[in-house]
């Protein structure tokens, strides 16, 4: 996980965590979902208006627990390997985004 907060040059604050839950993994994932609402939080408490971006490849995790206490919203709304939405991206605020997009990739890839 990355978490990196911005202050954009319209003075605007933005939270983005970037996170890679893999499908075996040797740690507690619900310390994994309180850690990223409790920094979502944190965050939004010093700053009401600001934007949080959370993304990358999150394999099973457990989305509903994300998007209960922050309102964190899943923009990805089709399958992003075989039958599954593995990889997401997920915002307080998705008006400020365009939808996402599937694309066919230029190499090899099963993402």
């Amino acid at each position: 996980m990355l978490i990196v907060e911005l202050l954009l040059l319209s003075g605007h604050h933005m939270l983005i965590i970037g996170l890679y839950h893999p499908p075996s993994f040797k740690y507690d994932e619900g310390n994994l979902i309180d850690t990223i609402i409790n920094r979502c939080d944190t965050f939004l408490g010093m700053h009401p208006h600001g934007v949080v971006l959370c993304g990358g490849d999150l394999n099973r995790l457990d989305l509903d627990c994300l998007s209960s206490s922050p309102s964190l919203v899943p923009m990805v709304n089709f399958t992003t390997r075989g039958t599954s939405t593995l990889d997401n991206c997920l915002t307080n605020h998705p008006e400020l985004f365009n939808d996402p997009f599937h694309f066919q990739a230029l190499i090899k890839n099963d993402h």
